[in-house]
């Protein structure tokens, strides 16, 4: 039961880390967005 949980728990930090790694991402392309006028970013 235990070796069950604790993979279960490591998924679900993988996930988390993918999570962030991909939010991280998604606002530096915004920042980048909002630094370049001449582009069409997004007003957040």
């Amino acid at each position: 039961m235990i070796p069950a949980i604790f993979s279960v728990v490591v998924a679900l930090l993988i996930l988390g880390a993918v999570a962030l790694f991909a939010l991280w991402v998604v606002l530096g392309a915004e920042r980048d967005a909002a630094a370049h006028p001449d582009t069409q970013g997004r007003d957040l």
